[in-house]
């Protein structure tokens, strides 16, 4: 509540600073308010016209939403804006899954590992891709890579357990929970 009212205060005195904006719509998002996000994200791109994570922060507000078409827009502005930006991919690539659009997922996916080839959220979003139809033990080296940049460990030790499990590896996965 404190940083809401610093941040409003800052933006009242001086509305010509971008990433203010770009915050103060992160923490409007954050608390669930996600009209007043739009707003400091569209005041910001005003502000940083053609720019990527403001076009991102836009895109993953509509998806939290549930506006895929809107978050796709968004997303796809930003990938425009910068083509190697990984979170651009990331995000298009989880809602192509939540779409059902298996195949279009894994290209973001891969799109992501392409951009980046040692992000844990890549590493371990494509090893879940790999074996949701079918087991692929090639893939548990993905999920060991990305454990190993230390980032995301409790949802990447997760998601490996989920994947041991479905596939009846128990014992790997009682040692892995």
């Amino acid at each position: 509540e404190e940083a809401l009212t610093d941040f409003l205060q800052a933006t009242i005195l001086d509305d010509s600073h971008g990433d203010a904006f770009l915050a103060l719509g992160r923490l409007y998002r954050d608390t669930g308010d996600y009209e007043a996000a739009r707003g400091a994200f569209a005041r910001a791109g005003k502000l940083r016209p053609d720019d990527a994570e403001v076009a991102l922060a836009l895109g993953v507000t509509a998806a939290l939403e549930n506006k895929s078409d809107e978050a796709r827009q968004h997303f796809e502005s930003a990938r425009a804006a910068n083509p190697r930006f990984t979170a651009v991919y990331l995000n298009l690539g989880v809602l192509e899954l939540e779409s059902g659009n298996l195949d279009l997922a894994r290209r973001e996916f891969a799109r992501a590992l392409a951009s980046r080839f040692d992000s844990p959220e890549a590493l371990n979003n494509m090893a879940l891709m790999e074996n949701l139809e079918r087991f692929s033990p090639d893939s548990l080296k993905k999920f060991d890579q990305a454990l190993a940049s230390g980032r995301h460990r409790e949802r990447i030790l997760c998601n490996l357990g989920a994947v041991q499990m479905r596939w009846g590896l128990w014992k790997e996965a009682s040692s892995t929970f």
